[in-house]
């Protein structure tokens, strides 16, 4: 039995379709064949086939193209800031999927005109199929996320943008630094929990955008804008230091950070500097998110509440690969892929508890676990540089179908070393040690 749900304007003809069973069989496969992981473990690789059919599904046909979105009941026809750009737009650049590239091109579309010189915050999400925006919750450091997650997909995909798009990064990376106060950390009214939790200037919006301003760096440089790239740098350089600064602090015993001023308790966003390689207080802070925040299989977002959003706990996960804690790493997301993909709530991540709702793009966190954590997946000017690390316990890690630098290639990990097999190109070993830039 086959039941739809369609709505049309009345003077519209009824939604019918054809073939429907096997069209959605034909998407399914293309869906889980783009960037196939395969690591050994049964448990593992399901849940990430699962996620990258969640993510890629949860893209809706609007009047302005093809557009991803979060989905979970409600959620449908429009773009996030956090959700859109930051989670799925860069796991899109890893795809050859054309729906999927056309939905992250649209993304930073509904956006552009709310870009305006008077630099009023971008809304949080744009609805409505692009007729109307939400913003109720002010700046969460969108313009951050926008930024963070589209530059991404411009240096995967080895594209300069066009100046359609380019002025959109450059109008996030203008209003972002705009907002960097006397303290140099950078400003927003809240962050993506929008005042569930309290945040004020909070750790991620300057992490965020210490991780946008390093990437946006990288993608002028290749555009040779070499002046405005190295001054771009010095501002993450000295962002970084003002984190440490006025974040940096004794924490329930750890020398972590203090999520916002006075907050005095661990967080599950605190992983985010270390994601973006400010290392200073990693392995206390890796350790504390353990200690305080993990329990059995789940991050929680604050210590003693029972909010939890697995996105955070993505996150975590591959902070703990990409700063070399693959045993523990693994331990963890095991734990957290066999609750998800075999417990009560299956077979996806979640949004949050008490709630629960599927949302689509932690699907595209859970996947770039693996790329993000334990490819280590990193950009300079001359390319994609790949710095993997497995645990004991997976022997090989193989990524079939996955872009690196524009171009289509399968990726394997053993115990010697890499082998990109470049489509059309041929085969190239590395040894260990050897740099590997794609």
């Amino acid at each position: 039995v086959t039941i739809a749900v369609s709505s049309r304007y009345a003077n519209q003809e009824r939604i019918t379709e054809k073939n429907s069973y096997l069209k959605r069989n034909r998407r399914i496969r293309q869906l889980i064949k783009n960037c196939d992981i395969t690591t050994g473990d049964n448990v593992l690789d399901t849940l990430a086939a699962f996620c990258r059919l969640r993510v890629g599904e949860s893209i809706f046909k609007t009047k302005k193209g093809f557009i991803n979105s979060p989905g979970g009941k409600q959620y449908y026809v429009g773009a996030w800031a956090n959700d859109t750009s930051q989670y799925a737009t860069p796991f899109f650049a890893y795809t050859s999927d054309k729906t999927e590239q056309s939905a992250a091109k649209t993304a930073m579309e509904y956006y552009a005109p709310f870009m305006s010189d008077s630099f009023e915050p971008i809304p949080s999400s744009i609805i409505v199929g692009g007729r109307d925006y939400w913003n109720m919750r002010r700046d969460r450091g969108d313009a951050a996320m926008f930024l963070s997650g589209n530059c991404r997909y411009f240096l995967n995909k080895n594209e300069i943008p066009s100046e359609k798009y380019f002025n959109m990064l450059k109008w996030c990376a203008d209003y972002t630094e705009r907002q960097i106060t006397s303290d140099g950390v950078v400003f927003s009214d809240t962050d993506e929990m929008e005042y569930r939790l309290s945040a004020g200037i909070n750790l991620s919006t300057s992490a965020i955008a210490f991780g946008a301003f390093n990437a946006y760096s990288v993608l002028l440089a290749r555009m040779g804008k070499n002046e405005e790239s190295d001054r771009i740098k010095k501002v993450a350089g000295k962002l970084a230091e003002a984190i440490e600064r006025y974040f940096g602090a004794t924490v329930s015993g750890y020398e972590t950070y203090d999520y916002h001023k006075e907050c005095g308790e661990m967080r599950a966003w605190d992983c985010l500097p270390s994601f973006y390689g400010i290392k200073d207080r990693t392995e206390a802070t890796l350790k504390a998110i353990e200690d305080k925040l993990y329990r059995e299989g789940e991050v929680y977002s604050c210590e003693r509440k029972e909010e939890m959003w697995d996105r955070s706990g993505l996150y975590f996960y591959a902070t703990l690969f990409r700063c070399g804690y693959p045993e523990k790493g693994y331990e963890l997301l095991r734990t957290y892929s066999e609750r998800r993909l075999l417990g009560e709530h299956v077979p996806y991540p979640i949004e949050r508890i008490p709630e629960g709702y599927h949302l689509s793009d932690e699907g595209a966190l859970y996947n770039r676990i693996f790329l993000d954590g334990m490819l280590r997946i990193s950009y300079i000017k001359e390319g994609c540089l790949i710095d993997p690390i497995l645990p004991e316990t997976i022997k090989k890690l193989k990524i079939e179908r996955i872009i690196i630098s524009g171009v289509l290639r399968d990726i394997t990990v053993d115990e010697k070393g890499v082998t990109v097999l470049t489509y059309g190109r041929g085969k190239r070993r590395y040894n260990y040690g050897e740099k590997v830039i794609l």
